[in-house]
């Protein structure tokens, strides 16, 4: 909750099921908001037999507080609307920050955000899908809406994005955030690069990023080039560290450990090489040629839930295709992607080659309406932190 001193009322903004995240994110707020001179009231509510219930005071003081004397009353003024707009805008940066959950002031009910690591949340109570809460009933709200966050996706083979990410890709396209996808293998001169070409303008990305590494299956994907997995390390993460440092993404996706559903060894290379190069972008002293550092905010790796094997086992089993799945509790965030699914199906489909030899994108071809939205509807995610918060009370070895 946070407090509006211009009318004494307290509106809800997130919440958490835990309460260590909840103070981490009051703290990064309460930091941003003193840096400032500014200040805020803010206090810890929590359900309790069918009512919020305020718990970090006694529960004879349970009722919200008044504005102190020194609050302006009535109308708020321009610049007490806007610094109330202000306050909200950092709360919700740092309850994002802590990958919280966002509750619709019109239902009182959590909902699970559709994208954790999104700065642009949306909520249950808006018919819409508005990425605010609406305000409640009599409320006189200004929040400043805050910008989508840029999204680079790092996946080893074209069509791999628009299987993987498309739904967030073109999601968050939609919403005027900078998209980019970087991938690992086939020469930017290849048939496959063009598909892919037309596949991201249709899911709202930037053009194609290619590092030109030869498919592990194909050696003629990129004609005098090494397999991706077989360069040396160094310079596979330093390409990419380059590319990271050229889009300055606030999220990076790409493949699971798993290298997802199939478990292709391009795949689980090209995990490999982000996890090393979103943490090497962050480090002046590394890769000192490949532009200014830049640490992503969030990494996020696509995967699949065991109980995504009741959907997408049938299909794959015409293809031979073993499945590797993650527990259901491991999964940080499921993304509804149905609002951007024809744009997503498009774009798989744009990689013709695919289509053609019978692929995964082929698969999706021979689908009716319904079976894709089954299979492609939903995108799955588990938050790896690039830079995880160290603990003070972590003691050092002894």
């Amino acid at each position: 909750m946070y407090h509006r001193p211009a009318d004494g009322s307290w509106r809800a903004a997130a919440e958490s099921p835990h309460r260590p995240p909840v103070l981490y994110a009051l703290g990064e707020m309460t930091q941003t908001l003193r840096a400032r001179a500014e200040d805020v009231t803010f206090a810890l509510w929590g359900p309790k037999d069918g009512e919020w219930h305020r718990y970090d005071t006694p529960t004879r003081q349970a009722a919200p507080p008044q504005p102190s004397p020194q609050a302006p009353v009535g109308e708020p003024t321009r610049l007490a609307e806007r610094m109330t707009g202000r306050r909200h805008q950092v709360l919700m940066a740092g309850l994002s920050k802590a990958g919280l959950y966002d509750l619709s002031p019109r239902t009182r009910r959590p909902s699970r955000r559709s994208w954790n690591g999104s700065t642009r949340p949306r909520c249950a109570g808006s018919p819409t899908g508005s990425p605010w809460p609406a305000p409640a009933s009599g409320a006189r709200t200004h929040p400043v809406p805050m910008p989508a966050p840029s999204l680079l996706t790092v996946f080893a083979h074209p069509h791999d994005e628009s299987l993987s990410a498309g739904g967030v890709l073109a999601r968050h396209a939609a919403a005027g955030a900078r998209t980019a996808v970087v991938t690992a293998t086939w020469a930017p001169q290849s048939p496959r690069a063009a598909e892919l070409a037309e596949a991201l303008r249709i899911l709202g990305a930037d053009k194609p990023r290619l590092l030109g590494y030869a498919d592990s299956r194909v050696p003629e994907s990129a004609p005098g080039r090494p397999r991706f997995r077989d360069a040396p390390l160094d310079e596979t993460v330093g390409a990419l560290v380059a590319q990271i440092r050229d889009i300055r993404p606030e999220i990076v996706v790409t493949h699971d450990a798993y290298g997802g559903l199939t478990g292709h060894e391009d795949h689980v290379h090209t995990h490999r090489v982000t996890l090393l190069a979103v943490h090497a972008a962050g480090l002046e002293r590394l890769y000192p040629h490949a532009g200014e550092p830049w640490q992503p905010s969030a990494l996020y790796l696509a995967t699949h839930p065991h109980s995504a094997v009741r959907t997408w086992g049938g299909h794959l089993a015409r293809t031979g295709k073993a499945m590797h799945t993650v527990p259901d509790d491991s999964i940080t965030v499921a993304v509804d992607v149905t609002p951007w699914l024809e744009q997503k199906v498009a774009a798989v489909l744009a990689h013709r080659t695919e289509v053609r030899r019978g692929a995964v994108p082929g698969l999706i071809a021979a689908l009716t309406v319904a079976e894709r939205e089954r299979l492609l509807g939903t995108e799955w995610y588990i938050r790896h932190d690039p830079v995880p918060p160290v603990s003070t009370q972590t003691e050092p070895l002894s």
